[in-house]
């Protein structure tokens, strides 16, 4: 791991969420980006709502990003998850 943005590793990105529902947040994720027409977004992160490890790390992904920032919940099988980016210039 970097220890400026200490997310890097591919695994960092997702904060204990589990594999079944990760192609569905990247879609919504795609999805509001391209809706919001989020050109310069980085700092995507995922996390657990339920789960204090997985939010704080998502919070420290949001800290490390540009200006702008969206995060927004959803509910899959009963459990709430976060998805978000940072964006501007």
């Amino acid at each position: 791991m970097s220890a400026d943005k200490p997310w890097h590793h591919r695994e960092e990105l997702w904060n204990d969420v589990p594999v079944e529902v990760r192609g569905y947040l990247w879609i919504c994720l795609g999805r509001y980006i391209k809706r919001h027409k989020l050109y310069c977004a980085d700092n995507f992160r995922f996390g657990a709502k339920g789960d204090a490890a997985s939010v704080a790390k998502y919070e420290l992904k949001r800290a490390y990003g540009c200006c702008g920032f969206m995060d927004e919940e959803i509910t899959v099988d009963g459990a709430v998850y976060l998805f978000g980016c940072n964006h501007g210039h």
